[in-house]
């Protein structure tokens, strides 16, 4: 594995941290401007959308495991595709299960 790959696994660990504790502020300062997220049944989406998604989830406790299904370095660009396994739990509410979620991220 090379120092590339490790940086991106090491990124992932600390967005799954980060989203478990809620700290919404730590997920998009992981993230570039023109990340775009592929989740089946939903047309692309850019980071604009994301940071709209998790405004809605304020107070939502999520948790959580990220699978990383493929990790592409093509010199100085990268992407990864990923199967996310979470439970949503919405305040006085009942958890809400999701998986698999993919996602492409640009470095």
């Amino acid at each position: 594995m090379t120092d590339d790959q490790r940086a991106i696994r090491k990124l992932v660990e600390t967005w799954m941290d980060a989203s478990k504790r809620g700290d919404t502020a730590t997920v998009l300062s992981l993230m570039t401007d023109d990340a775009i997220f592929m989740v089946p049944g939903r047309e692309p989406f850019d980071k604009e959308i994301f940071v709209a998604a998790a405004q809605e989830m304020t107070g939502v406790h999520v948790d959580g495991a990220n699978e990383i299904v493929e990790l592409q370095l093509l010199g100085d660009w990268a992407f990864m595709r990923g199967r996310i396994d979470m439970t949503a739990t919405p305040p006085n509410g009942k958890p809400v299960h999701h998986r698999p979620l993919s996602c492409l991220l640009p470095p």
